[in-house]
């Protein structure tokens, strides 16, 4: 509750002052709980009329028009022709229902029917009833609100997204009944849905401002449902917390390392990187909109990160739990939900039982130390975080950097066998973009064509001045992975006007292969969707023909940024370009665009009910984090590093260089482009997408390849107290496919033993015990144990 009215306090959307009445039913609480006008308590409660039905898991119900709860807000208390009001439905379907409102004897009043027999949303906003005519925007789930913002303008909105609009102009009412909720004055209907929360506002929202306190009130409803995280924000308190464990990172990772390490008998805390906004953005890429899952072996998906699929699976989609493809690919919001349900140790029950683990957020690290026998994190707030042992599990490395360990920004040289596909590739590794129905197509790269004088278009570059076979420094490129969905009833809007920063000669190579090919169709090649529900949501990733999502660049200049705050405004750049991206599509009216293209485009678009809190950097609807596909600073110890000769084109059952697996890699080596390159390759100037590559051959026929223990520790001369499972001692080769989650969070999860049995024994991180964390690891009460091959 604190979180949802500091986001209604912001300057920028102040939608907590506009609120009346606020009422919402939560499973921890009793009937009371719901009486209470939590806008300003003690004032418009609500008052109990009849036998409505509350039930504890939070919700109540009416079986009659003589049961509801008032909340004694005159009607005519509000202003004429300024007010919101609304109300959250857990029942789908169209019933002949009134929610909630008020009305005199001749109709005139408010009222809201979320969703009819006819399949229309029916309301009045100080008038008689306004019938909406749009159907596929209402299942009667969720959010249905109306808005008055003038003498004749009214809209209909659903999940907070502003559906249908009306010039029905406003009339007085003749009476002054008080409003209600689960039926209306006046009316003789009453409410045939599960209602759990209800709103008054006596001075209408913004758009703005009532998708983003739908959202707000939305995740507080989902939190009580799922779990509530114990955190702490930001504060420069100049404190010291010590705990036998540290966690640095939100991701999935860093959960699964922090739950494991739990489960071994240790206090562990989590201190979130410095892009971890609010607890969606714990769940690092699976929660920001990497659902869909890549995998040769789905058997190879198992331990913590497979239990959190199983919860998800047969709890939060009811479905069976499947190691499929589809099985195993899952929404961002389901993600957030398995995060909140394992740091709640209310949730004792069941699949994923909760654990006290505390969360801490932080606006980055200053500086990381030894202390004693562990380490010491020190934040730009001046808190400090000691940790007998710490688990480095942020997307960048920068344990491995702040410590000065041996480490590598970018790839390593080109070299031989498997090493082959390391360094800068050259002219050999570009491509020309691509059109689904024209082929390869040579785009003019320059501001007017044919013209060198007028500069070449944005995000384009000349020849970087490497050889092939150099080391690259850059990384791969950057993008957001985004939530989006075919359903009407859960769509929010993309961009209407110029989004911020919104230049269209980004765009203007994608126009010229349009211009080329005017019947180009909408497809993989435009954005990559795959469906991650089962039903409408889908993981949108970039698309094939080489102008899509990724932002060229990105990745290098990513890498060369000596501060989190160039660090962010790359990020913010990249939010710029795909919002620009999807307005310039959409809404630019730029003739070269094919009509049937655009439509087919335009039918996926944000999902309202994902992506609901961007803390204080982000966008609603849109994820905080972009997809940093490789860490910034990887270990590169002078003693053990993977190579790809470890695992290219071997025989399966042969010996490992080290048999301490703690994870298992199982897909090809995925690099996508780092640069969008203007060159003449014999064919006059062109553009040229560069370094992208997919190479298989990797972990043998069954497409595992084992990851030692050495990796994720570093030197033992240099610390003795961190385990890294992302930023691995591998070479960039190997982390094109280790990088998948499944993988990275095994070796997190492992990282959790690790970090418990060398506290217990005494011993450096390097020394454990490997036979004993293996039996720990497969004592676990995970449905499908750790997966740890000890041969190729």
């Amino acid at each position: 509750m604190d979180r949802l009215i500091w986001r209604g306090k912001q300057a920028a959307k102040p939608w907590w002052a506009k609120i009346l009445g606020l009422y919402v039913a939560d499973p921890e609480g009793l009937e009371a709980d719901w009486l209470i006008n939590w806008k300003t308590p003690g004032t418009y409660n609500l008052t109990k009329v009849g036998t409505p039905t509350f039930n504890s898991t939070g919700y109540f119900q009416t079986t009659a028009n003589t049961s509801y709860y008032d909340t004694g807000i005159p009607l005519l208390s509000l202003p004429q022709n300024s007010f919101s009001f609304g109300f959250f439905s857990e029942t789908s379907g169209g019933v002949g229902d009134c929610a909630m409102g008020a009305q005199d004897a001749g109709g005139v009043g408010i009222t809201i029917a979320a969703k009819t027999a006819a399949n229309v949303c029916v309301a009045r906003a100080m008038s008689t009833a306004i019938t909406g005519a749009v159907t596929a925007s209402y299942d009667g789930l969720g959010f249905t609100s109306v808005t008055r913002d003038a003498s004749n303008s009214v809209r209909f909105s659903h999940h907070g997204v502003t559906k249908e609009t009306f010039t029905t102009a406003s009339a007085t009412p003749a009476s002054n009944p008080t409003i209600r909720i689960g039926g209306a004055a006046g009316n003789a209907s009453f409410s045939q849905r599960r209602i759990r929360c209800a709103y008054v506002c006596n001075q209408a929202l913004t758009v703005d401002e009532e998708a983003d306190m739908c959202a707000a009130i939305r995740d507080y409803l989902d939190k009580t449902r799922q779990g509530h995280i114990n955190y702490f924000n930001p504060d420069a308190d100049g404190g010291v917390l010590s705990q036998p464990i540290i966690v640095h990172g939100g991701s999935i990772p860093a959960i699964c390392a922090a739950y494991e390490a739990k489960r071994q008998g240790q206090n562990v805390a989590i201190l979130g990187d410095w892009l971890a906004r609010s607890d969606w953005d714990l769940a690092g890429m699976p929660g920001a909109g990497l659902g869909f899952i890549d995998a040769i072996s789905f058997g190879a998906v198992s331990g913590v990160f497979r239990e959190m699929l199983k919860w998800i699976n047969t709890v939060y989609y009811s479905r069976a739990d499947t190691a499929s493809q589809n099985g195993l690919s899952v929404e961002s919001k389901a993600w957030v939900a398995a995060v909140r349900r394992m740091l709640d140790p209310a949730n004792t029950t069941g699949t994923l039982p909760g654990l006290d683990i505390p969360v801490y957020f932080s606006q980055g690290l200053t500086s990381a130390a030894p202390y004693g026998i562990g380490g010491e994190l020190t934040t730009v707030e001046g808190r400090k975080y000691r940790g007998t042992r710490v688990i480095q599990a942020d997307y960048e490395g920068q344990l491995v950097n702040l410590l000065n360990l041996p480490r590598i920004t970018g790839s390593e040289a080109k070299g031989t066998g498997g090493e082959a596909f390391n360094g800068y590739m050259g002219t050999t590794g570009m491509a020309l973009p691509v059109s689904a129905v024209g082929g390869n197509q040579l785009i003019d790269p320059y501001n007017t064509p044919g013209t060198p004088a007028s500069g070449l278009l944005p995000d384009l570059i000349t020849l970087p001045g490497l050889s092939p076979g150099d080391p690259d420094p850059g990384l791969q490129g950057m993008n957001f992975r985004l939530a989006l969905t075919n359903s009407a009833a859960f769509a929010a809007n993309y961009d209407t006007s110029p989004p911020p920063n919104y230049n269209p000669l980004r765009y203007e190579a994608l126009g010229r292969l349009y211009g080329a090919n005017p019947t180009e169709t909408f497809g993989n090649n435009i954005i990559k969707c795959d469906l991650v529900n089962g039903a409408n949501g889908y993981d949108v990733n970039n698309g094939s023909n080489r102008l899509s999502t990724d932002v060229p660049q990105s990745g290098v200049q990513y890498a060369l940024a000596t501060t989190d705050a160039q660090r962010l405004a790359i990020i913010k750049d990249i939010r710029d370009y795909t919002r620009g991206y999807f307005y310039w599509h959409a809404s630019s009216g730029d003739s070269r665009i094919p009509a049937a293209l655009k439509t087919a485009l335009t039918a996926f678009k944000p999902d309202a009910t994902t992506f609901l809190d961007p803390g204080d950097e982000g966008v609603l609807f849109w994820p905080n984090r972009a997809y940093v596909r490789d860490p910034v600073w990887m270990m590169k110890n002078t003693g053990f590093v993977h190579t790809g000769n470890d695992f290219y084109n071997v025989v399966n059952g042969s010996a490992l260089r080290s048999d301490k697996t703690v994870t298992n890699a199982s897909y090809s080596a995925d690099r996508h482009s780092l640069r969008h390159i203007a060159a003449d390759l014999g064919s006059g100037m062109a553009i040229y997408s560069e370094g992208g590559m997919n190479q298989s051959g990797f972990g043998g026929t069954n497409g595992r390849s084992p990851i030692a223990l050495e990796s994720i520790v570093p030197d033992k001369a240099n610390c003795q107290w961190l385990i890294a499972p992302i930023a691995a001692s591998i070479t960039k080769v190997v982390q094109y496919f280790y990088r998948m989650e499944y993988t990275i969070s095994l070796a997190g999860q492992m990282a959790g033993i690790i970090a418990a049995v060398s506290i217990e024994d005494g011993v450096a991180v390097q020394d454990v015990d490997y036979t004993k964390v293996r039996t720990r690891s497969q004592a676990t009460p995970d449905s499908v144990l750790p997966v740890l091959p000890q041969v190729n």
